[in-house]
Parts: structure tokens; sequence; C-alpha cells
């Protein structure tokens, strides 16, 4: 049988033995080959499914960051809104306190009229009758000077005293009304002056209203403290300061 496949190939057993190590070898380096691209190609797997891995893990992470910054964002804006209401109720309740004030100003402004208006009334009737009183009293003095002089009577201490106190009154009616009349013309200048409206830059501090000597006191348009300087040094009596002193503070 082998000379007859030697007869037909042409070829001997050594040769196929040959031929056939060729092929063992052949096929165990493909083997090694096959077996090495398999150690590659799982090498290669791992390490994909290493990165895979942290990359999921990394995304993972930066979505667990994001979810507790947009929960903070909500807390932060959640806070912001509250602020912003507090402010927009702080800002109602101060137009309403600004809109109460400015009632109140008003309702204010128009009892001062009122109560100037009073005074003002007031005034004018006192002068009114210190006017009539001094031209009634010196009638009377007059009257009664002459029915002395008539039934020629001699002038008593107690009669002259009255006579001269009723003079020294007259006198100080005078004296009051004109400085009543003064002084009510500077609080109309004055309440002139705090109406008209004036720049924030224009406006300055302007010094207390002071009198001669720099500690006068005025109440309702009369200078109180001079008046008391003018009555000491006059060396008036006590009664006679006090009768000035009532006249001082009628309130007109």
């Amino acid at each position: 049988m082998t000379k007859e496949l030697k007869q037909r190939s042409g070829t001997t057993l050594v040769e196929l033995e040959r031929t056939l190590e060729a092929k063992k070898r052949e096929n165990g380096a493909l083997q090694a080959d096959r077996e090495t691209r398999i150690w590659d190609y799982e090498s290669t797997l791992e390490t994909i499914r290493r990165k895979k891995h942290d990359k999921e893990n990394a995304s993972e992470r930066m979505r667990r960051e994001m979810q507790q910054l947009e929960q903070e964002l909500s807390i932060r804006q959640s806070a912001i809104d509250t602020k912003k209401k507090q402010l927009e109720m702080i800002q109602l309740e101060r137009a309403k306190g600004r809109e109460a004030v400015m009632r109140e100003r008003q309702s204010v402004q128009t009892m001062r009229r009122t109560v100037l208006e009073e005074r003002r009334r007031q005034r004018r009737q006192w002068i009114h009758r210190i006017e009539e009183i001094e031209t009634k009293v010196p009638e009377q003095v007059r009257r009664l000077a002459e029915e002395r002089k008539e039934k020629c009577e001699q002038a008593t201490s107690k009669r002259s005293r009255s006579i001269c106190r009723g003079s020294f009154f007259l006198k100080t009616f005078l004296s009051v009304r004109r400085r009543r009349t003064s002084f009510e013309a500077n609080l109309t200048r004055s309440s002139r002056k705090k109406n008209r409206r004036t720049w924030p830059g224009l406006r300055r501090n302007r010094p207390a209203r002071r009198g001669w000597n720099g500690d006068s006191r005025f109440s309702d348009g009369v200078c109180l403290m001079v008046t008391w300087r003018r009555k000491m040094k006059n060396r008036m009596t006590p009664r006679q300061r006090n009768t000035t002193s009532v006249l001082l503070w009628i309130r007109c």
C-alpha cells in the first residue's frame, strides 16, 4: 500500500513525516497565537470594563453632586423669595406708615391752623377790649378829677394810688398790645418760612431764637423772661408783678 502511494503521489514516507511535523509546528504556532490574541482580548475587555465602571461611578458621583447643588440652589432661591416677600411687606408697611404720617400731618396742620385762628380771634377780642378800656378809663379818671375839683375835695392817698395803678395798667396794656402785634407778625412770617419748600442742600441749621440777653423765652407771642427782667429793673411791687404776669399769661 505504501508502495502504491509512493507510485501515485511520487513522495516518500520521510517527506510525509516532514510535512506532518511542519503542519504540527504551524498548528502549534497558530494555537499559541490564538491564545495570545484571546489573552489580549480578555485584558482589553477587562480594561474597558474597568474604565466603564469608573465612568459610571464618576457619573453617579456627579449626579449626586448635581442633586445636592440643585437642593442648595432651591433652598437659596426659597430664602431669596422669602427675603423679597419680607422686603415687599416692609416697603408696604413703610408706605402705609408714610401715608398715615402724611394724613396725621395734614390733620395736625389743620388743627394747628384752627388753633392759631382761634388764638388770633381771641387776641383781637382782647385787643378790642383793651382799646375800649383805653378809651373809657381816661374819661372816667377825667370825670372823677372834674367832680373832685367841683366839690373841692382833696385827693386821698388811696385814690391817688388807684389812679396811678390805673395809668400803669393802661401803659402795660398798650405795651402788651404793641408786643403782641409785633409777635403776631413775626409768627406769621416764621410760619410762611416754614411752609416754604427748600432744597436739602440749602437747608441750614439755624440757631435758636434768642432775646437781648441770649436767654429769653417766648410763650404765645410774649417774651416772658425779658418782661420779668424789666419788672425787676423797674423795682415793681409783688402785687404789680403778679398783676402784670396774669395779663401777660392771657392766652390770646
